[in-house]
């Protein structure tokens, strides 16, 4: 299904009918594209809907001249590389932290305590909120996803706490070892 010239151009002035008109052409066609990408209906849903926030919050960067299916192929694609990209990393640090565990010396399971302490008075300092999120995320080992829906907040909201959080534990760990090693 295409959109119309007129309609893209209105979208790209902030039109609310112009991006509902485009969201109920596009949506389905893009949730398959992402779903073929990443496997999941259910996380290919919520991409989906990421790529259409951000079409909004970019629609003023469509250029009119040139084709949407294209622009619109690119935005999804991208979103579903940057998905699989994050899983991997995800699977990797996993697998990574497990042969870790099995082998460390004495010296180094000290230092990982260190870290964790370093963490938790991290976390201390944090609201309730993001330290539900990260333990949720860290000690439950649950999704964004899994951790939105049992907080009913939105994956996004899952996904900037984490970062914050992860963010203050980098820079206390950081400060820690520059004034300890």
């Amino acid at each position: 299904m295409n959109v119309t010239s007129e309609t893209l151009r209105e979208l790209k002035k902030g039109d609310h009918k112009a991006f509902e008109a485009v969201f109920l052409s596009y949506f389905d066609k893009v949730k398959r594209f992402i779903a073929g990408l990443v496997r999941s209906e259910d996380d290919a849903e919520d991409l989906a809907q990421d790529v259409f926030a951000k079409l909004w919050t970019e629609r003023e960067t469509i250029n009119t001249q040139f084709s949407f299916n294209a622009f619109l192929y690119t935005m999804s694609r991208n979103a579903a590389y940057n998905y699989l990209k994050h899983k991997l990393v995800q699977t990797n640090y996993v697998n990574e932290y497990i042969q870790r565990e099995e082998t460390d010396t004495p010296e180094e399971l000290m230092f990982a305590k260190e870290i964790d302490l370093l963490i938790e008075m991290a976390l201390c300092r944090m609201t309730e909120k993001k330290r539900e999120i990260y333990r949720m995320s860290r000690n439950e080992g649950l999704s964004n996803d899994e951790i939105a829906a049992r907080l009913n907040i939105s994956r996004k909201t899952v996904e900037n706490n984490l970062t914050m959080v992860l963010r203050e534990i980098r820079k206390i760990i950081l400060l820690s070892t520059v004034f300890f090693i």
